[in-house]
């Protein structure tokens, strides 16, 4: 359980926290467009930088997160996605770029005010985000209501390129 824990790692722990926000004190931070690039070093963890973007509802909760954040283990990158809890979890995420088939991510953990799904941020979907102009993310709430999420890829290209160089500058 312990590694399963660890594997599910800080970054989605830190992203339905609080967030992206977390080396506001020491460190980078550029917004492009919707997009937001945050590197620093939290305390107590090892540098390294958060290419996300966030969803806030009137009550100013964040209702959904996505992020890539380098995996260590891997020397690639991964997407770490939050929601709130109140899920069916065996629905998972369904992306969806254009008509295209959804591409479902089940879900890793839910602590008691977010879900967190993890997989490897893969050049196909890199491509896949630099050729489109957006995407749309369905969850399933646990009353079996669809929610569904429209996220603008605007400026992600130069995002991507500011997050990959701020690493860069950081290893």
């Amino acid at each position: 359980m312990r590694s399963f824990v660890r594997s599910v790692s800080a970054a989605a722990i830190l992203l339905a926290t609080g967030s992206l926000t977390f080396a506001q004190q020491q460190g980078t931070q550029k917004a492009f467009d919707q997009w937001q690039v945050v590197c620093g070093q939290p305390q107590g963890g090892k540098a390294g930088c958060i290419l996300g973007v966030s969803l806030i509802n009137n009550k100013k909760e964040t209702v959904f997160q996505w992020a890539i954040t380098p995996d260590r283990e891997s020397k690639g990158n991964r997407l770490v996605i939050t929601t709130l809890t109140g899920v069916l979890i065996a629905e998972g995420i369904a992306v969806r770029f254009g008509d295209g088939e959804p591409v479902r991510i089940p879900y890793k953990l839910c602590m008691p005010k977010f879900c967190a799904a993890e997989i490897p941020f893969t050049e196909n979907w890199l491509k896949t985000f630099k050729a489109s102009k957006t995407f749309a993310a369905t969850i399933t709430a646990a009353n079996g209501k669809e929610l569904k999420y429209d996220v603008s890829l605007n400026q992600f290209a130069a995002a991507y390129d500011f997050y990959v160089s701020e690493l860069a500058k950081l290893n």
